[in-house]
C-alpha cells in the first residue's frame, strides 16, 4: 500500500528538489494594525515608526508572501504556517524573554490567528 502523501516511511530520505513555503509569525499578534504589538511600539518608538513597520507589511512582507504562496500552491509544494501562541490560557510556560515583552498569545485568540489576508484552508498546513 503507497504512504499517504505527506507522511514520511520508514528510510525515507528527504526530498531536497522539491521545497515547502514556511511563513512565520504572520498572525494578528504581530501583523494586524490592531495588534497590541503596534500599540507598543507606537507607544515606545512613536508613529513614524509604527507606520513604517505597518507599511513593510502592508507593501512588501505580505504581497510577496501572497505571491509566494500562489507559487506554491501551483506547483502543488506544501506550504507552512509557523505561529507563536501560548499553551495556557495564563501563559505560565512562556519563555522569561516573552514574559518581559509582553508576549503572550492564549490558545484560540485572536492575536495567535494567522491575519486574515494570508490565512491557511487547514491550520498549520496549506496547499
Amino acid at each position: 500500500m503507497p504512504a499517504e502523501r505527506g507522511r514520511a516511511r520508514p528510510g525515507a530520505q528527504p526530498r531536497l528538489d522539491a521545497p515547502a513555503l514556511l511563513l512565520v509569525d504572520l498572525q494578528n499578534g504581530d501583523a494586524h494594525p490592531a495588534s497590541a504589538y503596534v500599540a507598543r511600539r507606537r507607544a515606545r518608538d512613536g508613529d513614524a515608526a509604527a507606520e513604517r513597520y505597518l507599511g513593510r507589511l502592508r507593501d512588501e512582507v505580505i504581497p510577496n508572501a501572497r505571491r509566494l504562496r500562489a507559487a506554491f500552491r501551483q506547483l502543488e509544494r506544501p506550504v507552512i504556517f509557523v505561529r507563536i501562541q501560548s499553551l495556557t490560557p495564563d501563559g505560565r510556560e512562556r519563555s522569561p524573554d516573552h514574559v518581559r515583552r509582553g508576549i503572550h498569545f492564549p490558545p484560540g485568540s485572536w492575536d495567535g490567528a494567522i491575519i486574515d489576508d494570508l490565512a491557511p484552508a487547514v491550520l498549520g498546513v496549506d496547499g
